[in-house]
């Protein structure tokens, strides 16, 4: 059975343990609002599963992933023994402004408070909009229960609402510096058009990101560096052969939005 625990207060920041202890609890619905800067800390924890299915993960109040993992003992955003610090979540670049915006939880640009909701035991939906009121980003992240035959899952929709009252052309990326079973040296990367991995090397465990989303032109992402892309130059970084190392995963959408209008993607996080 999922369940959802709200930590306010009780847990670490992500840059100085490697994931946020305690146990899951019902809450009811509810909505809040933060300041919307920068946090690595484990604020909703969601776990499902039992054995080699359970799968636990937490978000900040951001909506940034910071911890992951399958089974218990096995972390897939560790910073323990790692010289590279938690770094998930979502960039923009609008090629109308002057500077991209992103959140990768460790660090961010250009974006406002947050309004966090939550609607069911399952569900946390984040809601942004820029500093200059360009854009609008909703996220909704949700629970996929591991089952006997499946290790648990989150399916993460991103909703980009165009403010400008122009028509623009923009790049959307989703991040995650992956960092198998407390180590980040040895790991190995891969991407296809429709996925992209970081796993440990031999017969272990690994996290995938996959695209749900076909109606624009998109693709898997591997970074050879740990940290998040410049939503603006999102092939600096990259690196489309297989390679171990110290890397991240992502998904790129590029689209154009037409003023007052939105585009919305979907991807899923799957231990492999």
């Amino acid at each position: 059975m999922s369940k959802l625990s709200i930590l306010f207060g009780l847990c670490l920041a992500f840059s100085t343990t490697a994931w946020c202890q305690g146990e899951d609890s019902p809450v009811s619905n509810y909505q809040t609002y933060t300041s919307g800067a920068p946090s690595t800390v484990c604020v909703y924890q969601f776990s499902s599963g039992s054995g080699r299915t359970f799968t636990q993960y937490c978000l900040t109040e951001n909506g940034n992933i910071v911890q992951f993992s399958n089974p218990g003992n096995i972390q897939f955003f560790s910073t323990a023994n790692a010289t590279s610090g938690v770094s998930e979540g979502y960039g923009l670049c609008d090629f109308n402004a002057p500077e991209p915006y992103f959140d990768y939880a460790s660090n961010s640009r250009g974006w406002g408070a947050t309004v966090v909701t939550r609607s069911n035991d399952k569900t946390m939906r984040f809601v942004r909009k820029t500093q200059d009121g360009q854009w609008e980003l909703t996220q909704t992240l949700t629970q996929v229960d591991a089952s006997p035959t499946s290790p648990g899952s989150v399916k993460v929709v991103m909703k980009l609402r165009n403010l400008s009252g122009e028509e623009r052309n923009v790049v959307l990326v989703r991040h995650a510096n992956v960092n198998v079973n407390r180590t980040n040296t040895d790991d190995r990367f891969y991407a296809t058009r429709n996925f992209a991995y970081g796993a440990d090397p031999g017969l272990s465990f690994g996290l995938g990101l996959t695209t749900n989303t076909f109606d624009f032109n998109s693709g898997g992402l591997t970074q050879n560096v740990p940290f998040g892309p410049n939503p603006c130059a999102v092939t600096e970084n990259a690196n489309f052969d297989q390679f171990a190392g110290d890397g991240s995963i992502g998904m790129v959408y590029s689209m154009t939005v037409p003023a007052g209008t939105s585009q919305t993607v979907q991807m899923t996080y799957k231990p492999l």
